[in-house]
């Protein structure tokens, strides 16, 4: 299927964005360990979500060392790999003007979507397992702005 002026400038952008996430993983690997904690979640709850660790695993991927990339999350090696293959697929329509339609169906499959969200939920789950074992999960709770207004109104209430 043809791609019309439009449609090119939007696959254009969107390679873009996926090299620029690429880009910006080789520029931020320095200051990844040391940077600010951006998670939203994670600010608020000391909870980790779902997807906390990729920032540093695509960084130290980016940095040459893959073990401690899969370490940091499993799945920011495939994620930082699928970044790279979205990005040259839209490059690829960008450039010739039509959609390759086999990539396409595979990559954005509901069943492969579905099959991605289950990865992700069973992972979390082993994680906050792991977190609770080891009691982080609770000390991260503890630390948080949440966990400090929690604290303060059980006080109050049983002083």
């Amino acid at each position: 299927m043809l791609l019309d002026r439009p449609e090119r400038r939007r696959r254009a952008v969107d390679a873009a964005i996926c090299f620029g996430i690429l880009a910006a993983s080789f520029l931020y690997a320095p200051y990844a360990h040391d940077g600010p904690v951006l998670c939203p979640l994670r600010l608020a709850t000391g909870i980790p979500c779902p997807a906390c660790g990729l920032t540093r695993s695509f960084c130290v991927l980016a940095s040459g060392r893959p073990a401690e990339a899969f370490a940091e999350h499993l799945l920011g090696p495939p994620a930082f790999a699928c970044t790279g293959v979205l990005g040259l697929l839209w490059a690829y329509e960008a450039a010739a003007g039509r959609r390759a339609e086999r990539l396409r169906r595979l990559a954005f499959s509901k069943h492969v979507a579905w099959a991605l969200a289950g990865v992700i939920l069973a992972y979390y789950a082993v994680r906050m397992v792991q977190w609770g074992l080891t009691g982080d999960l609770a000390a991260w709770i503890r630390g948080s702005p949440c966990g400090h207004v929690v604290a303060w109104v059980f006080g109050a209430i049983w002083g």
